[in-house]
């Protein structure tokens, strides 16, 4: 077989162009994942927050449905309906507490406007009890749901959900019903608020604790809406006394939450306030916004 000399010259070309298209695909290849890791991280940021928007758009659009069926909601036989609605909205709140604290710092920084284009997420649902907290921008629920079912209700099969409604009602800043708190362990031990039950209260007792230290002589000095606020549960036992059992009963119902779920994110920062507790370091502001009675 015969090879003529233009035919491996050709040939030879060939290869060539052949090896030089391929190291050509080779340094455009390499300058794309050049681009990609020395991107400019402004842009991963804006990419983020894209991908953060449609996220909460989508949980918008769950809130906007449970509104919906809400606001067409027979007045009667309705419990079992509203407490599905009201762990409807538990479930999502949980979801969107993990996006506003993977970007919370931009939306502080954005003051808001880190999501804006979701539309109006929190500022027309008070109707279901949700409203958005203006300074960090992330929503609140108040529970008002429960507290609709427990007052439609109070004696339902679902009695061990609405219960819980009536310590708080339709307040989050609000003094807590104590007695009802208490009555909801005593009936619900294994009931599936517990844990947020031995919270409120473990902040309650270590509130009255702050109160209980401004007594002198028997009367409360320079705290007076919280004077008033807590002086139904201060008694004439001796101060010193009731200080003991106030921050005794806090460490106790704040150790019995954390062990029901030790390694949650919450329980987590809850440790952490306990240990603060037994130190006899703890803030104690957390009620008495306002002044409830029992």
């Amino acid at each position: 077989m015969q090879i003529s000399l233009a035919g491996l010259i050709m040939n030879g070309i060939g290869a060539q162009i052949r090896m030089q298209k391929n190291i050509l695909f080779s340094i455009m290849v390499m300058a794309f994942i050049g681009s990609l890791l020395f991107c400019p991280s402004f842009l991963w940021a804006e990419t983020n927050q894209e991908r953060a928007r449609k996220t909460l758009q989508t949980y918008k659009e769950d809130i906007d449905k449970i509104l919906l069926e809400y606001r067409v909601l027979p007045k009667a036989n309705s419990v079992k309906q509203l407490v599905d609605m009201d762990q409807k909205i538990r479930v999502l709140m949980k979801s969107m507490k993990v996006l506003y604290k993977e970007n919370m710092d931009e939306i502080v920084k954005s003051n808001g406007d880190f999501f804006k284009g979701v539309d109006n997420i929190g500022d027309d649902h008070g109707d279901i009890g949700l409203w958005r907290r203006y300074i960090t921008w992330d929503l609140i629920y108040s529970g008002k749901l429960l507290e609709e079912a427990h007052s439609r209700h109070p004696n339902s099969p679902y009695r061990k959900y609405t219960l819980f409604g009536a310590i708080h009602g339709d307040d989050t800043h609000g003094m807590p019903n104590i007695k009802q708190a208490k009555q909801y362990l005593k009936e619900f031990p294994n009931g599936p608020f517990v844990e947020e039950t031995h919270v409120i209260l473990a902040y309650f007792y270590d509130a009255l604790h702050e109160v209980l230290r401004y007594h002198v002589d028997g009367k409360c000095v320079g705290q007076d809406n919280k004077c008033d606020c807590f002086k139904p549960y201060v008694t004439k036992e001796p101060n010193r006394k009731q200080l003991q059992n106030a921050m005794s009963l806090a460490i106790t119902h704040m150790e019995k939450a954390v062990a029901i779920n030790p390694t949650s994110e919450e329980n987590a920062d809850r440790s952490k306030f306990l240990e603060s507790m037994k130190l006899g370091v703890s803030e104690g502001s957390h009620w008495c916004w306002y002044s409830d009675e029992e």
